[in-house]
C-alpha cells in the first residue's frame, strides 16, 4: 500500500520540496498491507487426499507475496503445488496438521492451487496476499521458519520469535480438531491481532481455525500468541503457529548493544530436506545484523554414524552421537568484518541435516564458553524424553543454550520437540525439513553463577525406539571476572578405517600406595580452574599426549585421567605421581595421576605404553585450594576402583575421608565391543559433569568424569556409572579419589 501525497498549487518551492521528500520517505517505508484473501473448506465430506484445492483471491497483481494456511484432519505428509515454499508444517499425533506456505505471484495466476496428502481428509484453508513484502526473503531471517506448538486441551500458545527487521507483519494461525462431531468449537484470537478469518465445524467437519495479524514497528521479540477455545474439550487437538513477513523496505538494523551483557543479534536456519549430503551447509545471518567481534554458535543436527570436520574458524564445543541414529555438534566462531554467506561442514558419510547459526554480542571473545563447563553437557537416550544435565557456571550473566535432536524410527512420523520452559526459541525443525529428524534450540540468560539446572525435553508423536540427544552449553559475558580456559580448536577426524586389535602388554607391576602424612583439618575451598581434553582419534599410538589447560597458575594440583585400550602399565611423565591404574582383562586400562604445577609447565605431557599400541582418551583438570603436600585425602590415598563386563553398571566403592571440604572425583571408561558402537556414559547423579568423550574421539573408547564437594569427613558413598548403547562384551572401569583442601 503506498502513501498518496498531494501538493497544493499555493505551496512554496521550499514547502513543495519538503513535501516531496516526506512523500518519498513514506513510500520507501510503506508498511505491509493485506490486499485480499480467499477461503476454501471441505464441508462434511471427506476429500480424497490428492485434491485439497485452495482458491486464489481474484485480480492479484504480479510480484506480491501470498501466504497459504492449510488446516488438515489427521497426521499427513503434504505435497505442495509448484511455486509454493514450505514455511513450516506441524503435526499433532493422529489429530491434525497445520501448514504455512508462501508464493510470489505472477502475471497469470490460476483460479486455485491444489495440495495433496496420502489419505482422505477434512480441510480448511486460506490464501492471503500482501503488498509491501520483501519478495526475495519474505520471511524475517530472525525466524525464517516462524514458530509452532502442538498440544491437547482448550488453550495453546505459538512461541515468541525474534525479528531482525522493523515493520514486520506478525501473523498468527491456529487450529482445533474436535473430539466429537458437531462440537461447535470457536477460537478466541489474541487481542493484539487484527482478525482476518475464522472457520468452525460447519465449514469442515471436526475442524476450527482462525488467523490474525499485526504490525511490529521495531525488531525484537514478538511475544507468544495465546488462544483459547469455546466449547472445547480436554482431548481436542490444537496447533498454533506464528510467522513474521518482513517489509520490502525495512528500517536500518539497530546498532550493536553497548553494554557488557550478552544480547541475541540474529540467526539463520538451514536444512537438507529429503536429500542426503556429505557437506551440510549452514547460512550465516546478514552482516548488517552481525558486526565483527560477535560470537556465533552453530547447532548441527544430523543422522548418525558419521564423523565431522568443521569449517576453518569454527571451534568444537561438543559432539555427541547415538550409534547410527543421530549425531549433534555445537561449534563457536568469532566473526570478522568479511564473513561469507555460508559455511560447510564435511562428513565422513552421507547424512540428513538440520542446523542453525545463532549470533550474539557481548560474549567473552577470548573464552566464550564458561570455564566451569567448557564442553557443556549432554544426554543421549532412546525414548520420548531427555535431559541435558545441569552444568556449573563460574560467571554471572551467562547465556545458557539448549540444543536438542530427535531421530525418528519411521519415515514421516511427524515428531515435534516440546522444549524446556524458560528458553527463547531460536530454531525449530520437524521431518518436513529433513527426513527422520526433528530439532529445536533456544537460550536464556542466567543472572547468577552456579548450577544451570537440567534442561528436559519431551516429544510429541514419539516412539520408545526414537533417538534423542539433549545438550546445553553456557556462553560467558565479556565482563566475566573468572580466569577462563579457551576452548581448544579440534583436530579434524578422518573417516574411520578397519583397525587391528590392540597389542597386549605385560601385566602391570604393583604400585605401592603412597605413605600418607595426615594434616590438620583444612579450612580452604577447592575450585576447578580449567581442563583440557585429548584423544587419539582412529589411529593406534604408543604415546599418549595430554594437553595442559591454558593459563594454569603455579601451585595448582592437576589430575590426569586416561582411558587406554588393552592391558597397559603406563610410563608416567616426570613430575606426575600415579594414584591408581585399573585393568579390565585385555580390554581397557584406566589411570589417575596428580601433578603440582610450577612456574614453567609445558603445554602438554606424554604417557607411554611399555609395549604395543593403543587408542586413548584423556583429560587434565587443574584445581586451586588443594593441599599441595598431600593432595589425596589420607583416608583413601589411592582412592577406589572397580571393573565390570556387560551392558549394566560399574560402581566405584565408597571411600572414607578424614577431612571436611574434600573434592571427590569420579571417572569411568568403557571399551566398545564393536567399532562405532557409540556408547555414552551416564555419570552418577550426584556428580557435576567435568568431561566426556565417545568413540568419535578414539576408536572403541568412551570416557567420562565428574566431581562433587564433600562437606564433612566420612564415607563418600559409592559412585555408579551406567552406559547407553552397551553390549554384553563391553568392558567397564570406574574409579574415585578425594582431593583434600589446603590449610
Amino acid at each position: 500500500m503506498s502513501h498518496k501525497c498531494s501538493i497544493g498549487p499555493r505551496a512554496t518551492v521550499a514547502v513543495a520540496a519538503l513535501l516531496i521528500l516526506l512523500c518519498t520517505v513514506l513510500n520507501a517505508r510503506a508498511s505491509i498491507a493485506l490486499i485480499a484473501l480467499a477461503k476454501t473448506s471441505s464441508g462434511s465430506t471427506l476429500v480424497p487426499g490428492a485434491s485439497m484445492s485452495l482458491n486464489m483471491p481474484p485480480s492479484i497483481p504480479a510480484g506480491v507475496i501470498c501466504v497459504a494456511h492449510l488446516v488438515i484432519s489427521g497426521d499427513k505428509a503434504v505435497n505442495s503445488p509448484s511455486g509454493w515454499h514450505v514455511v513450516r508444517e506441524d503435526i499433532l499425533g493422529h489429530q491434525d496438521t497445520l501448514g504455512l506456505y508462501w508464493h510470489l505471484s505472477t502475471s497469470s495466476e490460476p483460479a486455485s492451487y491444489t495440495w495433496s496428502t496420502g489419505g482422505d481428509v477434512f480441510y480448511e484453508g486460506v490464501i492471503a496476499c500482501y503488498s509491501g513484502v520483501n519478495t526475495t526473503k519474505p520471511i524475517d531471517q530472525g525466524a525464517p521458519k516462524g514458530s509452532g506448538a502442538g498440544g491437547n486441551g482448550t488453550s495453546i500458545t505459538a512461541p515468541s520469535i525474534i525479528t531482525q527487521a522493523s515493520g514486520d507483519l506478525i501473523i498468527g494461525v491456529f487450529q482445533v480438531t474436535e473430539s466429537n462431531w458437531g462440537q461447535g468449537v470457536s477460537i478466541n484470537l489474541p487481542g493484539s491481532l487484527t482478525p482476518r478469518f475464522s472457520f468452525n465445524d460447519t465449514d469442515s467437519a471436526f475442524l476450527a481455525s482462525a488467523a490474525g495479524d499485526r504490525t511490529q514497528a521495531t525488531a525484537g521479540a514478538t511475544g507468544g500468541l495465546a488462544i483459547t477455545s469455546n466449547n472445547g474439550q480436554a482431548s481436542d487437538g490444537l496447533v498454533a503457529q506464528q510467522v513474521a513477513l518482513q517489509s520490502a523496505n525495512p528500517g536500518p538494523p539497530p546498532p550493536p548493544p553497548s553494554n557488557n551483557t550478552i544480547t541475541f543479534l540474529a540467526s539463520t536456519v538451514s536444512s537438507g530436506g529429503p536429500n542426503l549430503t556429505t557437506t551440510p551447509t549452514l547460512a550465516m545471518p546478514s552482516p548488517s545484523a552481525v558486526p565483527a567481534g560477535s560470537i556465533c554458535v552453530a547447532d548441527l543436527s544430523m543422522s548418525g554414524g558419521i564423523t565431522v570436520t568443521p569449517p576453518l574458524g569454527w571451534n568444537l564445543i561438543r559432539f555427541d552421537v547415538l550409534s547410527y541414529q543421530v549425531a549433534q555438534g555445537l561449534y563457536w566462531h568469532l566473526t570478522t568484518s568479511s564473513e561469507p554467506l555460508s559455511y560447510s561442514w564435511n562428513l565422513s558419510g552421507n547424512a540428513y541435516f538440520e542446523g542453525v547459526i545463532n549470533c550474539y554480542y557481548g560474549v567473552n571473545t577470548g573464552a566464550p564458553i564458561d570455564p566451569g563447563a567448557p564442553r557443556g553437557s549432554a544426554s543421549v537416550v532412546n525414548g520420548q524424553t531427555a535431559t541435558a544435565p545441569s552444568i556449573t557456571m563460574l560467571s554471572s550473566g551467562d547465556l545458557v543454550i539448549g540444543a536438542f535432536i530427535a531421530g525418528e524410527t519411521n519415515w514421516g512420523q511427524g515428531v515435534m520437540i516440546n522444549p524446556p520452559a524458560g528458553l527463547t526459541q531460536r530454531a525449530s525443525f520437524t521431518d518436513t525439513d529433513a527426513d527422520y529428524l526433528a530439532a529445536w534450540s533456544g537460550d536464556l540468560i542466567q543472572t547468577a553463577a552456579g548450577a544451570s539446572g537440567g534442561l528436559t525435553v519431551t516429544t510429541a508423536n514419539g516412539l520408545s525406539t526414537d533417538a534423542i540427544i539433549a545438550q546445553q552449553v553456557a556462553l560467558q559475558p565479556v565482563s566475566a571476572t573468572s580466569s577462563p580456559t579457551p576452548t581448544p580448536v579440534p583436530t579434524s577426524t578422518p573417516a574411520p578405517t578397519a583397525t587391528p586389535a590392540p597389542t597386549a602388554s605385560p601385566a602391570p607391576t604393583a604400585t605401592p600406595a603412597p605413605t600418607a602424612t595426615p594434616t590438620p583439618s583444612p579450612a580452604g575451598t577447592i575450585a576447578l580452574n580449567g581442563f583440557a581434553q585429548s584423544s587419539s582419534g582412529n589411529a593406534l599410538t604408543s604415546t599418549m599426549t595430554l594437553a595442559m589447560p591454558s593459563g594454569t597458575p603455579p601451585g595448582d594440583i592437576c589430575i590426569a585421567h586416561i582411558g587406554v585400550s588393552g592391558p597397559n602399565n603406563l610410563q608416567v611423565p616426570a613430575g606426575w605421581t600415579r594414584i591408581r591404574e585399573d585393568l579390565n582383562g585385555y580390554m581397557i586400562t584406566q589411570g589417575l595421576y596428580w601433578h603440582l604445577t610450577g612456574s614453567t609447565d609445558p603445554g602438554s605431557y606424554t604417557w607411554r605404553t611399555f609395549a604395543g599400541m593403543a587408542y586413548f582418551e584423556g583429560a587434565i583438570g587443574c584445581y586451586s585450594g588443594v593441599n599441595t603436600t598431600t593432595p589425596l585425602d589420607p583416608g583413601a590415598p589411592a582412592g577406589s576402583g572397580a571393573v565390570a563386563v556387560g551392558t549394566g553398571i560399574v560402581t566405584a566403592p565408597s571411600i572414607t575421608t578424614q577431612h571436611s571440604g574434600d573434592l571427590v572425583i569420579g571417572a569411568a571408561t568403557v571399551s566398545d565391543t564393536n567399532w562405532g558402537q557409540g556408547v555414552v556414559i551416564n555419570l552418577a547423579s550426584v556428580l557435576a559433569p567435568l568431561w566426556s568423550a565417545t568413540d568419535s574421539s578414539a576408536d572403541y573408547l568412551s570416557t567420562a568424569a565428574g566431581y562433587m564437594s564433600q562437606s564433612a569427613a566420612g564415607n563418600t558413598g559409592s559412585l555408579s556409572f551406567s552406559e547407553v548403547h552397551g553390549l554384553s562384551g563391553d568392558g567397564l572401569i570406574a574409579q574415585m579419589i578425594a582431593l583434600q583442601p589446603g590449610h
